[in-house]
């Protein structure tokens, strides 16, 4: 595969210090990508903020190429609960992923949630041979949820994919707010994850390796590439999580607690 790659994250204000963390995290085991950060919706103290964590990490990474690009987003189509805050940015992965594929040979997205443990290099050569777009499969525990198994019923799939790491490299249509609508009113209240029931729906998704985005309810996996801490208990939020009950139970804490030294040893944060 050509040197041509990059990685890219889409955050808010509230994940500034956890994505460049993710950043960090990547660039000490991984060569040769660009990184882009789409920040939407900050403001100007903000800006400020991120500019200081970012001369941080370029300290660190001083032959990387990493760049910072400030979005705004609109909500264009309604959700439910959590996600309708984030509406506007979640979306725009998909749309980014077909222009950056324009100018690169292989895509990364990543979550500012995610930590990388080692390199990713055996995704360039087992994607070489199958070109597409590769996610993570959600596996064991998280197909009891009422609502995964209403979501794969009315999609009519049988695989539930997570898009908090996404690998493409191949072309890839255009997003679709008219299909995106229309798998919103399908699912109702139960599409509790727009953007990823959404991808299930419209694209021929590939599941990635085990080891790749390690989540919690997947099969224990004991030496994992990267780790996902999503819906479930985050380092960088360790006292907010204590202070209210756990939605998933503390049988999971075990499970993606085991990794967090491996975000801390990569924090990059404010003070």
């Amino acid at each position: 595969m050509k040197q041509n790659k990059c990685i890219f994250y889409t955050i808010n204000s509230e994940v500034i210090s956890p994505c460049l963390t993710s950043v960090n995290s990547f660039l000490s085991h991984n060569s040769g990508y660009d990184v882009k950060i789409f920040a939407y919706n900050f403001v100007s103290n903000f800006s400020k903020r991120i500019s200081t964590l970012l001369s941080k990490l370029k300290e660190l990474h001083s032959d990387s190429n990493i760049e910072i690009i400030y979005k705004e987003a609109k909500n264009t189509v309604s959700s439910v609960g959590y996600f309708s805050r984030l509406q506007g940015i979640i979306v725009e992965k998909f749309k980014l992923l077909k222009v950056l594929k324009e100018e690169y040979d292989l895509v990364i997205y990543s979550d500012p949630d995610v930590i990388f443990r080692k390199s990713v290099s055996d995704i360039e050569s087992y994607v070489e041979k199958d070109p597409g777009l590769y996610a993570a499969e959600e596996r064991a525990g998280i197909f009891e949820s009422p609502w995964v198994k209403f979501v794969l019923r009315v999609l009519n799939k049988t695989k539930y994919f997570n898009c908090g790491f996404l690998v493409l490299n191949s072309e890839i249509h255009d997003y679709s707010e008219e299909i995106y609508k229309k798998v919103n009113k399908a699912l109702g209240r139960y599409n509790f994850c727009p953007e990823q029931n959404y991808m299930i729906y419209d694209y021929d998704v590939k599941p990635l390796k085990n080891d790749h985005n390690y989540l919690w309810c997947n099969r224990l996996v004991n030496d994992p590439i990267s780790v996902h801490y999503y819906n479930s208990i985050k380092p960088y939020k360790l006292k907010e999580y204590h202070s209210r009950p756990s939605p998933f139970g503390k049988r999971n804490d075990e499970k993606i607690s085991f990794f967090f030294s491996d975000y801390f040893k990569n924090e990059i944060k404010w003070k």
